[in-house]
């Protein structure tokens, strides 16, 4: 399985390689509150290949955000499938990338849909497995 194929984007510069709750002060100047370094540490650890330590810190940061912030939770729906699928949970990635879909459809995200059109591209190893074809098929109703 080809994991690095989605591993496109940076992970913030200030994201810490262990559960941090609270927060920080970022290099840009603000703060990034305990949810969103929690998902980057997931992040951190899913382009270090330790997926199986990412899945839940993104989990958890999925669960932290708000249900008004759907840029936020259909970004961190995609990055939940990064780790799902790098330890071969073509199902579950699936249903991530699905919900980043949904969550993309109300909003105007060309980074989600970007993020989405690359996992896409991972799967063609797997076109033929039916968590893929469901993938694909709401891809292609929301395309519509």
């Amino acid at each position: 399985m080809d994991v690095n194929c989605i591993f496109h984007c940076r992970v913030a510069g200030c994201c810490g390689l262990g559960v941090v709750i609270g927060s920080i002060a970022s290099p840009r100047g603000g703060w990034f509150q305990g949810g969103k370094l929690i998902v980057d540490t997931g992040i951190a650890y899913a382009r270090l290949g330790e997926a199986p330590r990412a899945e839940p810190l993104i989990t958890e940061g999925l669960r932290r955000e708000t249900a008004g912030s759907q840029r936020g939770r259909a970004l961190h729906a995609y990055w939940l499938a990064t780790p799902q699928f790098q330890q071969g949970k073509l199902d579950a990635a699936c249903l991530s990338a699905a919900l980043a879909l949904d969550l993309t459809s109300a909003i105007d995200s060309p980074r989600v849909a970007g993020h989405l059109q690359e996992f896409r591209r991972c799967l063609t190893p797997y076109a033929r497995e039916t968590p893929v074809i469901r993938f694909e098929e709401r891809m292609r109703e929301a395309l519509r």
